[in-house]
């Protein structure tokens, strides 16, 4: 059992950790942080792509067929972005507790 399979019993979870994010690039999927520029500079996932939160909302930004794991701060952008991405058909996951999670975890972050 997952840690989020007590909020979505039938195994439909939105969100995923910083560990299986991680495990799912190596798998395949795409990861894009929609925090703002002085924040990626700041600090983003190797792995990550930049596309700003109104830049990915506002166009057609995103064209795969493969899962999209969206990032920001804290989870709370990137879990309403990645909803809204479901709504358009794309397989959208979130990273709970965003780069803090991710830092948290011991993965790397590179500066711009």
């Amino acid at each position: 059992m997952g840690f989020f399979d007590f909020m979505y019993p039938d195994g439909r979870s939105h969100e995923v950790t910083a560990a299986q994010a991680h495990t799912k690039l190596q798998e395949g999927g795409v990861l894009i942080d929609i925090r703002p520029i002085f924040q990626w500079n700041a600090g983003h996932a190797a792995e990550a792509i930049h596309i700003p939160e109104e830049r990915l909302i506002m166009s057609e930004a995103i064209h795969t067929d493969g899962l999209v794991i969206l990032i920001c701060d804290d989870g709370r952008r990137s879990q309403a972005a990645a909803e809204r991405l479901r709504r358009q058909g794309i397989d959208a996951k979130n990273v709970h507790g965003g780069m803090r999670a991710w830092k948290s975890s011991g993965f790397s972050v590179v500066r711009s």
